[in-house]
């Protein structure tokens, strides 16, 4: 199975080391997120 990295540009938790959620196969897993403005702040 392929494993793919989900993430938006800009991507606010690349600093973190934080995948905004990871797909596998047809299963989509994520974590708690937190909204952002335009500008990428938290």
């Amino acid at each position: 199975m392929t494993l793919e990295r989900i993430a938006t540009e800009p991507d606010p938790y690349k600093p973190f080391l934080l995948s905004q959620g990871i797909r596998v196969g047809d299963l989509i897993f994520i974590s708690g997120q937190a909204g952002y403005a335009d500008d990428g702040q938290i």
